[in-house]
């Protein structure tokens, strides 16, 4: 019985992920990257900080959910501008974010999960 609550609520939170990431990709095709930072939606130009915790796909015999490829992952760390304006940022922790060098229509390197904001560091 465990086990199916656990599936259940599992399933829906995968759902709930992939609607997020949708809802992104819909965001960032359908307004210039100037205007999506404008209003909150998007960093530009920040400079990586540090690069760690890289773990490569299949390690370890974890399990992914089906319909997933496990393709490693690792964590960046951006530095943000001092002047920034945190309450102005449309997300927060938690929220899916697009990674990219330049433009994430032409250059996307993934998506990956905001673990926290906090300007000047």
């Amino acid at each position: 019985q465990v086990l199916a609550y656990f599936a259940h609520f599992c399933s829906l939170l995968h759902l709930e992920y992939l609607a997020e990431l949708a809802s992104i990709r819909q965001r960032r095709h359908s307004a210039p990257a100037k205007s999506l930072q404008g209003s909150g939606w998007a960093l530009l130009g920040l400079p990586v900080k540090a690069v760690f915790g890289r773990r490569d796909g299949n390690q370890g015999g974890r399990k992914m959910l089906p319909g997933w490829q496990d393709v490693g992952s690792e964590v960046v760390a951006f530095i943000l501008p001092q002047t920034l304006d945190a309450e102005r940022l449309r997300f927060n922790s938690g929220d899916s974010v697009t990674v990219s060098e330049k433009n994430p229509m032409a250059d996307r390197i993934g998506d990956g999960i905001v673990m926290g904001v906090r300007a000047g560091l």
